[in-house]
């Protein structure tokens, strides 16, 4: 008796004629994600060296310091650039770990509003439009 061959799935790999090369929606998702990297990386570095920029809440439940803002944006838009650089290459890891980034990202301009509020709500709009592209993109076949 012969032992079958595991299925791709059993074993983690993808089914013949799947590819994870980024369609419209997916390069949509990509390219947005590299511009709300640099929006991040713009507002932290604008804050890290301006502290002018933004103003100190008082009596505000999630008051930081206005530099912990100005590195949390930067690390954020690192993050989303590098990621939207993968999701148009079309890494298979890279949607999901993109929907993680994009939600931290919509948390903390969340909690940034009252910090700059047309900025917060600038982003909040496109991390939006980057989840429900990343959600509608689906692999090729081939």
């Amino acid at each position: 008796m012969r032992a079958q061959e595991p299925s791709p799935q059993a074993v983690g790999q993808e089914p013949a004629g799947v590819t994870w090369s980024a369609d419209g929606p997916t390069r949509f998702a990509g390219a947005m994600m590299v511009v709300a990297g640099i929006w991040h990386g713009l507002i932290g570095l604008a804050g890290l060296a301006h502290d002018t920029l933004l103003v100190p809440v008082e009596g505000y439940l999630y008051a930081v310091d206005l530099s912990a803002w100005g590195w949390a944006h930067v690390f954020i838009g690192v993050a989303l650039a590098a990621l939207g650089v993968a999701v148009l290459r079309g890494l298979p890891w890279s949607r999901l770990t993109g929907f993680l980034v994009v939600g931290v990202s919509l948390l903390v301009n969340f909690l940034f509003i009252p910090y700059h509020p047309a900025w917060s709500v600038l982003v909040i709009a496109l991390d939006v439009a980057i989840v429900l592209a990343l959600a509608m993109g689906r692999p090729r076949t081939t």
